[in-house]
């Protein structure tokens, strides 16, 4: 092979590799909420306690390390306590 054929061929090797796009992720948006994302929403883990025992929230999924709750349920406690309720001690 002459120099010229062996860097044409390089070239189309190189050309053939093109770079992957750079797409970002969109993040995933879930109706779900992991225990400390709750206890963030709501400010602090006594008030989430106070909020499940009260029966103000559930847990809709409940093991020994993982506790999940409905966004949506979480957002109605926050609303209750900006309203001026508390849960009960």
């Amino acid at each position: 092979m002459h120099a010229q054929e062996i860097h044409d061929l390089k070239n189309q090797i190189s050309n053939s590799r093109k770079p992957a796009p750079n797409k970002k992720k969109e993040p995933i948006v879930s109706d779900l909420c992991r225990y400390s994302e709750a206890v963030q929403m709501l400010g602090s883990r006594t008030l989430l306690d106070r909020a499940v025992k009260a029966k103000w929230l559930k847990p809709c999924v409940q093991q020994v390390r993982l506790t999940i709750f409905r966004h949506t349920d979480v957002l109605l406690v926050c609303e209750k306590i900006l309203a001026g309720n508390l849960p009960p001690l």
